[in-house]
């Protein structure tokens, strides 16, 4: 009995936990990793189980998860003295446990309509909120905490906005707009690694809904209205000083042969990366197959670098700025080629379930982005950046697990499930 009123609880309340979940995650929130840790630990009580729900669920995907836990906290125990004050342990823990979040969301009638929603409410509050510092304290925005993580958080969010759904309510319509407010929001950030791919998604599909809706004339006049006020909203007087100072460095970040005198600050960003990767690369080279570990990654790199001068300079990092040589310092080849089949399999499965081109072109805006961001910064070493990689491919995981389950009983994956949401 209490058994079913968990149940029945549960079904009125979790597609209410992962919409306010995609409301927190685009202002940089942690409710959105808590909510993503919530579900996690029910689908893993269910995979341990093996319980039927999770039988049309990619299994690959689960067991490489578990696969890199192993390996990596393995390797941890083995090179740590202290292995419990090593923050790579809790974020390798965090990759595969999170990989199970998907499972977790069982009683949502439709997880991918929870999570849109929420999506578009969170990117126009991160819009406003980040519209009102622009003009009253034009500074690099990042809702309180790193810049370039609000930035990735809220461009996922942003993307998941701009998935097409069928009847959407009134007060939140399908179409590119949220891509026009999200854009604006990640700009703030002042976030190159993330601004560039979004704004190249927003301008595909822009296009697209000119090129493919002509006869709706409705929705191009929302389209042509919400691109009228992004453009007056940059027109503004401090808007556009402070738009320009954003916008000045990607140009000379671009065209680094531009002698300028604002290059400086530039041109010290560019060589700290380029000593990190440098000395990685030579560490690498001397450890391939297991790494060396988080621990002592950094001091190799500094030792290995040619000039004394540079060492002083790289004292103050933690990591690479790059998800690649980052994982090759920490858990060398074999890591890598793990992390890539998880990776891997979750992508394979869920470009076979979406139900359109809008959803697959959603799916590789989403890898787009997050290689852009892994070549510059590291989204696997930060929990806000790890929650909102595996709570996009959990909601996309469900949805595509529920659409496999209602082919192989012959109903149409077109169908609208009943959602608990206001329409």
């Amino acid at each position: 009995m209490n058994v079913t009123r968990n149940f029945l609880l549960r079904r009125r309340i979790d597609h209410w936990v992962l919409f306010g979940g995609a409301v927190a995650q685009a202002v940089r929130n942690g409710f959105s990793a808590l909510a993503t840790f919530a579900f996690s630990c029910i689908g893993f009580y269910l995979w341990a189980g093996r319980h039927r729900s999770v039988r049309p669920l990619c299994s690959p995907y689960h067991w490489l998860a578990l696969c890199y836990v192993a390996w990596s906290c393995g390797l941890i125990l083995l090179r740590s003295e202290h292995p419990l004050h090593d923050r790579q342990m809790s974020y390798s823990l965090l990759c595969g446990f999170f990989a199970f979040c998907g499972a977790g969301m069982v009683l949502i009638a439709d997880p991918l309509r929870s999570f849109v929603l929420g999506s578009r409410v969170g990117v126009v509050v991160a819009f406003a909120i980040g519209l009102g510092y622009a003009l009253f304290e034009p500074i690099r925005q990042g809702m309180g905490g790193n810049e370039a993580v609000f930035a990735f958080t809220a461009a996922i969010s942003t993307l998941t906005a701009a998935i097409p759904l069928k009847a959407p309510p009134r007060w939140a319509p399908n179409g590119p707009y949220y891509l026009i407010a999200g854009s604006l929001a990640v700009l703030f950030s002042e976030t190159r690694a993330v601004f560039v791919p979004l704004l190249l998604a927003a301008f595909v599909e822009i296009g697209w809904t000119f090129l493919t809706r002509p006869g709706r004339f409705k929705s191009i006049a929302l389209l042509a209205t919400a691109a009228g006020i992004a453009v007056l909203v940059v027109a503004m007087p401090v808007m556009r000083d402070s738009l320009y100072a954003r916008l000045y460095p990607l140009i000379d970040y671009t065209l680094p042969d531009q002698a300028t005198a604002d290059q400086n600050v530039l041109s010290q960003s560019d060589m700290v990366r380029a000593y990190l990767w440098s000395g990685a690369v030579k560490v690498i080279a001397a450890h391939p197959i297991v790494g060396v570990g988080s621990e002592a990654k950094m001091r190799e790199i500094i030792a290995a670098q040619p000039s004394p001068a540079e060492r002083p300079i790289l004292e103050a990092f933690i990591h690479t700025h790059n998800a690649v040589l980052d994982e090759l310092l920490n858990d060398g080849a074999v890591g890598l080629i793990i992390m890539i089949g998880l990776f891997g399999s979750i992508a394979k499965y869920l470009w076979a379930g979406c139900a359109n081109n809008a959803e697959r072109r959603n799916l590789l805006y989403f890898l787009l982005i997050s290689l852009s961001y892994g070549m510059f910064h590291n989204p696997l070493l930060h929990e806000m950046t790890i929650a909102t990689i595996f709570l996009y491919l959990g909601v996309l995981h469900a949805t595509a697990a529920r659409r496999r389950r209602r082919r192989r009983i012959g109903l149409p994956v077109s169908t609208a499930e009943t959602s608990p949401l206001p329409a």
